[in-house]
């Protein structure tokens, strides 16, 4: 999404000073270009990434890049295990222990997430998401790509 000139001192307050205008008519955050739970930052360690996501409920993501194994098939957790890898200048980040209450769509505990992050200008990533749910899946691994940023 283009942000227009009219909107860009918004964003930029947004970005710099965390600061969230709520009191917009239904829909016009959108239009702006600000969705909800819509601004991310995300940034790289050494061995580490690390993804903030708007909302102040969710918990930073903190991503291992250095090949460490998944954790103990018998620990489960609501966001899952995430690990990360390069491919590229792709981010692939791969994500399953999810536990019994994290149950997206129907899906049991054997559900899967691979995500891949790729930037493709400055101020653009390109988005790409697959679920697998073996256990409850009747269809093909369900995938989108979408543009983000």
């Amino acid at each position: 999404m283009v942000i227009s000139p009219f909107v860009r001192p918004i964003v930029r307050l947004v970005v710099d000073l965390d600061v969230v205008a709520e009191n917009f008519k239904p829909g016009t955050m959108k239009r702006l270009g600000l969705g909800y739970n819509d601004i991310h930052q995300i940034f790289q360690t050494p061995d580490h990434v690390v993804i903030f996501t708007e909302q102040n409920n969710n918990p930073p993501r903190i991503i291992p890049l250095d090949g460490r194994p998944s954790i103990s098939e018998n620990i489960r957790q609501y966001p899952g295990d995430s690990r990360g890898h390069w491919e590229g200048d792709t981010l692939v980040i791969e994500s399953s222990h999810f536990n019994d209450r994290s149950a997206w769509e129907g899906s049991s505990r054997d559900l899967k997430v691979v995500e891949r992050f790729t930037r493709v200008s400055d101020d653009r990533i390109h988005y790409e998401f697959t679920v697998e749910n073996p256990a409850t899946q009747t269809l093909p691994s369900l995938s989108t790509s979408i543009p983000w940023g």
